[in-house]
């Protein structure tokens, strides 16, 4: 875009007399580059500065005939710039967004252009659980990647792995119940948890009832019960801090017990040693059970493609002979049972691990321009589709999951807005109109799903399309989260794709203007499937069950 187009393209947003299309490319510039907004916030400032100077001359002539503001313009004393610089920073807030969504109904974008390149996105927790086995959280459901809310916590079974962000290794067993304070202390109210501390961490401290300990570069277990506590030492050296008492040393293989008013407990029996895995051990385990998992999975996978209803079945993994395309697994298994789509074709991304930790088994999408590019032919009464993804960032207006080239009547798109909602649409064709890319625009949007708080973690998004049932139905990690109701006039729509992209938007393709709106997602995709049903509740969860890598 030229410095001309663009000076053009905020001259019509500021008038409001600006396209969609247009609409849509001063957005991605405005999104993208600080220097844009700043052109926009000055004319911004002096085109209020206009307004107010026509004001105050229209009122000191009494009414009087008017004549041209631009002609007539008064030099701005230094008073009315800071007004008008002050008010400008205000009304930035929410003249720009609100204009632009006011004009065309686009009431998912949330774009602000006061952000500026200081602000930053904020969380809240001092680590992530890395894996689990068989937990059972009294707060709900943690995922692998999670990052975990400072404040007590309850484990009521199993195994949960944590990575403090300084570097420290927990290893719970429920039934636990415990309190991450901060980076560097843990208070553990009952229960056993075994610590490996690095050196950049010597000083983490485990509280308890009737003492802390602090590491000294240590690996050690701490278990907590009604009546006592109990440390022991597997390599390195601790201090224990008893109320009322003197701090104790203890080194490799030594073992103390102390009551909650921190008088020690002499000669109490160890029992199993305090047996609990460390983190090393459980890192080895859990990636075993992940291989386990991702057999079932395969087998499990051969059943789902041999449904005649699924049309696109793509993993990311390269292929033999060109690692540029993806075979579509539907078409190998099903054979010719209805239309399926092609193979697909890799353009710009990269390589990543996938969810079940294998490398170059996942597609990168975050580089400019990449997306998977799949032609899908035929029409359709109902539609699914599913995919993993984990998620970098979402820094764009609009996050392509899947778009079809363009947006002509019957075409669907289904994105991540950047508040963090997911975004489906149909374009319905209108009765006696002609042209495909007039239509009835229907969006169904949901709740949003998305902080900062999943950055990294692998999610499967889904979203059913059933008008049959006049409803969409959008699911995060095998859950519903919101159903949308889908009008009469619009129900009886058939679905159509044609040639589309998977993480991106051609829109339209093979247009000679080199210019493009940046809808790449910024992440990495690792299956993606497309049936021509629409899938029930149970359905979902259950691919979501078998596919998931982490026990839960």
């Amino acid at each position: 875009m030229t410095p001309q187009e663009r000076s053009s393209l905020i001259d019509a947003l500021l008038d409001g007399d600006i396209s969609e299309a247009d609409t849509l490319r001063i957005e991605a510039e405005l999104s993208i580059d600080p220097a844009v907004r700043m052109e926009y916030y000055r004319r911004l400032q002096l085109d209020m500065l206009l307004q107010r100077a026509a004001a105050t001359q229209h009122e000191s002539m009494d009414h009087a005939p008017s004549t041209d503001a631009v002609q007539q313009r008064p030099i701005a004393t230094p008073p009315m710039w800071s007004l008008v610089a002050a008010a400008a920073a205000v009304l930035l807030a929410v003249v720009i967004a609100p204009s632009i969504r006011s004009k065309f109904g686009r009431a998912e974008s949330t774009y602000s252009a006061t952000a500026s390149p200081g602000d930053e996105s904020i969380a809240s927790g001092f680590g992530i659980l890395g894996g689990q086995t068989n937990a059972k959280w009294r707060e709900g459901r943690f995922a692998e990647g999670d990052l975990l809310p400072a404040g007590r916590l309850g484990l009521k079974s199993g195994l949960a792995h944590i990575e403090l962000f300084s570097g420290v290794e927990l290893v719970i067993r429920g039934n636990a119940e415990f309190s991450i304070d901060s980076p560097m202390q843990v208070t553990l109210h009952r229960g056993r948890a075994r610590a490996h501390v690095p050196e950049p961490a010597s000083g983490f401290r485990i509280k308890t009832a009737g003492g802390d300990v602090v590491d000294l570069g240590t690996e050690f277990t701490v278990d907590v019960d009604q009546s006592d506590s109990k440390v022991l030492v597997h390599d390195g050296e601790v201090e224990l801090h008893r109320l009322q008492s003197d701090v104790e040393h203890l080194h490799d293989g030594e073992r103390s017990s102390w009551m909650a008013d921190g008088r020690s407990v002499e000669d109490r029996a160890f029992d199993d040693d305090l047996d609990l895995i460390g983190p090393l051990q459980f890192s080895q385990e859990l990636a075993a059970s992940r291989a386990s998992r991702l057999a079932h999975w395969q087998a499990r996978l051969d059943q789902i493609c041999k449904s005649s209803d699924v049309v696109a079945y793509y993993q990311m993994t390269p292929q033999d002979g060109h690692a540029r395309q993806l075979a579509n697994l539907a078409n190998v298994v099903s054979g010719d049972t209805q239309e399926v789509a092609s193979e697909a074709a890799i353009v710009a991304a990269g390589r990543s691990v996938d969810r079940w930790g294998r490398g170059n088994s996942a597609v990168d999408l975050s580089r400019l321009g990449s997306r998977i590019r799949v032609d899908v032919p035929g029409e359709y009464r109902s539609l699914t589709m599913l995919c993993w993804v984990r998620i970098h960032s979402l820094d764009r207006l609009y996050n392509s999951l899947f778009l079809t080239d363009g947006h002509e009547a019957g075409e669907p798109h289904w994105q991540i807005l950047r508040d963090g909602r997911l975004f489906f649409s149909v374009k319905h064709p209108i009765d006696g109109e002609p042209d495909p890319q007039q239509g009835i625009h229907r969006k169904y949007i949901s709740s949003p799903f998305w902080d900062a708080s999943r950055c990294g973690r692998w999610t499967m998004l889904g979203v059913v399309y059933d008008p049959v049932n006049h409803r969409v139905t959008h699911y995060v990690d095998g859950a519903p989260i919101d159903r949308l109701e889908i009008a009469d006039d619009v129900a009886e729509t058939s679905i159509r794709m044609g040639t589309s992209s998977i993480g991106n938007w051609s829109e339209p393709m093979y247009r000679e203007d080199p210019e493009f709106v940046i809808r790449n997602l910024n992440g990495s995709i690792d299956e993606f499937i497309l049936l021509s049903t629409a899938l029930s509740s149970d359905d979902v969860q259950s691919l979501y069950e078998a596919g998931n890598p982490s026990e839960s």
